[in-house]
């Protein structure tokens, strides 16, 4: 459980202590894609961005990026969430919670791809995020695995 105030200072300490690449941040609105962009790039992050107000090409020049190791992070909106596959993604991150348990079915899907490990972390704000907990707590225990002990005390 986080604080929007938290969140940056969180980020920045988790990928220092996770650095394994390549690393996709999922963000909620255009806008923090390139604010987390120049975030991450000011601390000596190698960064690319994917959202929907970039043009076909764009989008492609990024996700190349990440693929070839021009990049070890990726930032983006839901629009990558779905039908990308980028080998190896190490870490998927969920700087904002998505609305719904779909789309965060759909986010943390790109990573542990075709039997590999992966690890999912989604950042969360109790007054602004409450309606996906509930949900979330289920599909953790439902697919057996960890329910953080603040995921565990807030919903019952």
């Amino acid at each position: 459980m986080t604080s929007d105030g938290q969140r940056r200072s969180k980020l920045i300490n988790l990928l220092h202590r996770h650095p394994a690449a390549p690393i996709i941040i999922f963000v909620n609105l255009k806008a923090d894609v390139e604010f987390l962009q120049d975030l991450l790039t000011r601390n000596g992050k190698s960064v690319t961005s994917y959202h929907g107000g970039k043009t076909q090409e764009q989008r492609e020049k990024g996700l190349n990026a990440l693929r070839n190791g021009q990049a070890d992070v990726l930032v983006c909106t839901n629009v990558a969430a779905r039908g990308i596959d980028i080998d190896g993604v190490a870490h998927v991150i969920n700087y904002n919670a998505p609305g719904t348990i779909i789309d965060y079915v759909h986010r943390i899907g790109r990573t542990g791809r075709a039997g590999a490990k992966g690890m999912a972390t989604t950042f969360v704000n109790l007054e602004k995020d409450e309606g996906i907990l509930y949900d979330l707590k289920k599909y953790l225990l439902e697919n057996e695995q960890t329910v953080p002990n603040e995921l565990s005390n807030c919903v019952s």
